[in-house]
């Protein structure tokens, strides 16, 4: 007999269609399923660990069932004094004695017939027979239909963790099926824990558990701490389990510092957190441990988004706020986020490893264009993005970085409309791997001559046998790019700039400065080298920017001057066919040395 893996419910905050389910209460245990084989029975948990030690009255009670080979899907739960399955309780058996119910509710194998294929009205009917006499620990969970309002009403009445609604008529199939919803009384899920404060800084006592989720981008992101659910020798317990696998590096991407207090900890256990809300920064609110998980491992530790939250989803990050205008953009955060979807393949070589600052357009401190710039990231930003930090002057920042389409949508969920990046890679930061003259025209200055601008950029960089590659900057400028080898450093590329700057100025003062601010220089362009600086940064790639219309900082082709558009929008990008930098890519060229 071949079980498998076994069905689970999609979490929802509502039942769609509710005439088409019924519905049972949510039993806080361990999922088990019962197979007996002859006088054989073991209990298995969903990772097909054996808990048949672990709960021998239920066993014992199985063993005794009137089939010689079955397999019954179900939950073990304590009951506390009330009646109600406790999930503490269950951990804690060993010191508090508490009756065991293994609450059946599915019936998957019965005397060598398959009973998965069959309606789910059929198993139950089965069930019902094979447990009408069982012993005491068996419980029948009873199906009901009706308003699942009230049942949901019911359940958290009762102090339980809500319902799951099951489609009539389905079959039970492996994996997260929307033919099983649940709905929950209060947020409750599980987290890797990574470490922990503790209560008193000269005993190892849990003060506070630190928690953890596994991203999109495969890595632990920090959650939250939570504080409370603990009797004091559980904390001792905790301390002294997770102290054996004790690291110096935080196993978090994002790790606050908590003034060096932290006992980190490898990911090697789950906790059960209940808690009330979600906060904008992807913690938790008012948590409270409920208990170990040893049917869990850290690696499934995800964040767990309910379905139909009413929110359309994007690369799979749900969109608040979806009709809401980003202004000056004059699109909305959905459009928005469709739009990084679309562009992510085109833009994501041009910021992956790269560190970001961001441009987002909310209340706060205003740039001269209009929004906030986000620069270090300690304490926002979405998960999906890497996390990277970088020595300054004075401390350590924090950086996001963008690896994957889902982490663009992010941004486009956090309502930024500029991305940013550095000259060098975060995993090679003193290098950087290319070099940009940012050509900024002043109001009264044609695309004319700022095109011949750029051309004469390009043709003193050949002259010095250096490839170079064009791209608008979603404005009246232009920015010429020069791939490098990764073997120059800051000083260097911004002194072969700035000298580069200055050259053109004195060849042609009536045109170029290199460092007049823009109401000072009618009639002239600016050579901008400071975007070489370690540190500064230059609008990505298929970035938007935050002005109307949503343009974007577009890459074409040296021909693609001539025509008079200067300006391209979200809808050109994605239009465009091709790549018009495809040489950039492997285009091999270090700054010439001097005397070289």
């Amino acid at each position: 007999m071949k079980i498998g893996e076994l069905q689970l419910a999609t979490l929802v905050e509502s039942v769609p269609n509710p005439s088409a389910f019924t519905y049972e209460l949510k039993w806080d245990g361990y999922r088990i399923v019962a197979v007996k084989s002859g006088k054989d029975v073991r209990l298995l948990t969903r990772k097909s660990q054996d808990y048949s030690a672990q709960f021998r009255s239920v066993q014992k009670d199985i063993a005794a069932l009137d089939a010689e080979d079955c397999a019954i899907d179900g939950e073990v739960c304590a009951l506390d004094e009330r009646g109600v399955p406790s999930f503490q309780l269950l951990q804690n058996r060993a010191r508090k004695k508490a009756p065991l119910v293994f609450f059946v509710f599915d019936l998957l194998w019965q005397d060598g017939e398959d009973l998965r294929d069959r309606p789910i009205e059929q198993r139950r009917e089965r069930l019902a027979a094979l447990v009408q006499n069982a012993g005491k620990s068996i419980v029948l969970s009873t199906a009901t239909e009706g308003d699942w309002r009230a049942v949901l009403d019911l359940a958290c009445k009762r102090g339980l963790e809500g319902i799951v609604a099951k489609q009539k008529g389905s079959r039970y199939v492996p994996g997260r099926r929307p033919t099983w919803l649940k709905v929950k009384c209060r947020l409750r899920q599980e987290f890797a824990i990574v470490g922990y404060l503790p209560m008193l800084e000269t005993q190892p006592i849990v003060g506070g558990l630190l928690l953890a989720l596994r991203g999109a981008d495969g890595r632990f992101h920090y959650a939250g701490k939570v504080g409370t659910g603990f009797d004091n020798a559980t904390r001792a317990r905790l301390a002294k389990m997770l102290d054996a696998h004790r690291t110096k590096t935080p196993p978090v991407v994002d790790a606050r510092s908590y003034d060096d207090m932290a006992h980190w900890s490898k990911p090697r256990y789950v906790a059960e957190v209940q808690f009330t809300e979600w906060t904008e920064s992807g913690q938790i609110r008012h948590p409270s441990f409920r208990g170990l998980r040893a049917d869990k491992t850290p690696e499934e530790c995800v964040r767990e988004l309910p379905e139909d939250d009413g929110r359309p989803r994007v690369a799979g990050i749900s969109i608040s706020n979806a009709d809401r205008v980003q202004d000056p953009t004059g699109l909305t955060k959905l459009e928005l986020a469709r739009y990084y979807e679309a562009i992510a393949a085109k833009m994501l070589p041009h910021v992956a490893g790269r560190p970001l600052t961001l441009v987002r357009w909310a209340e706060g401190k205003k740039t001269e264009k209009g929004g906030i710039y986000l620069k270090h990231a300690k304490a926002w930003g979405p998960k999906e993005l890497r996390r990277v930090k970088i020595r300054e002057k004075t401390k350590v920042g924090e950086y996001l970085v963008a690896e994957t389409e889902v982490a663009l949508v992010a941004l486009a969920q956090m309502g930024i409309l500029e991305v940013h990046t550095w000259n060098s890679v975060a995993d090679d930061v003193e290098r950087p791997n290319r070099v940009v003259f940012d050509l900024d025209p002043a109001p009264d200055v044609s695309w004319k001559a700022v095109v011949r601008a750029a051309r004469l950029v390009r043709e003193k960089l050949e002259a010095l046998g250096l490839t170079s590659f064009v791209k608008t900057t979603g404005g009246k400028g232009l920015h010429v790019v020069v791939p490098l080898v990764a073997d120059a450093n800051w000083d260097e590329t911004f002194l072969f700039t700035r000298a580069f700057a200055r050259l053109m100025v004195r060849e042609d003062p009536k045109h170029y400065v290199d460092s007049v601010p823009k109401h000072a220089r009618r009639g002239k362009i600016l050579i901008d080298y400071l975007r070489n600086n370690r540190g500064n940064t230059s609008v990505a790639a298929y970035s938007t920017r935050a002005r109307e219309g949503a343009p974007v900082s577009l890459p074409i082709a040296w021909d693609e001057l001539d025509r008079p558009k200067k300006t391209f929008t979200w809808r050109d990008a994605i239009a465009e066919e091709g790549d018009p930098w495809a040489a950039y890519w492997s285009t091999k060229q270090r700054l010439p040395r001097a005397g070289g």
